[in-house]
């Protein structure tokens, strides 16, 4: 399954605050939260200067995650510490 087809499951999912997905062939689609959009833009556009398959940002009390998944990338915003975390990179793949 597409990230882009499955960001509705990944922005409802307790403690997702917003949810940003890139598809090289199409525009970035956002869920969530919109103070988090930039944020996660930015993010989106560090982890590709760093070639990394994931990075985790810590901006006060959010971790931001960016994971590549194929073609496609993931951004995603939540509380530092918060359980969903664990899970966060099955529900990305």
């Amino acid at each position: 399954m597409s990230l882009r087809s499955n960001i509705e499951h990944l922005a409802a999912a307790q403690g997702i605050t917003a949810v940003l997905v890139q598809d090289p062939s199409d525009e970035r689609l956002f869920r969530g939260e919109e103070r988090w959009r930039s944020a996660l833009s930015a993010a989106m556009d560090l982890k590709a200067l760093t070639r990394e398959p994931t990075i985790r940002i810590l901006t006060g009390g959010h971790t931001l995650v960016v994971q590549t998944e194929g073609e496609q990338t993931a951004a995603v915003a939540l509380p530092t510490g918060h359980p969903v975390a664990k899970s966060l990179r099955r529900m990305v793949e």
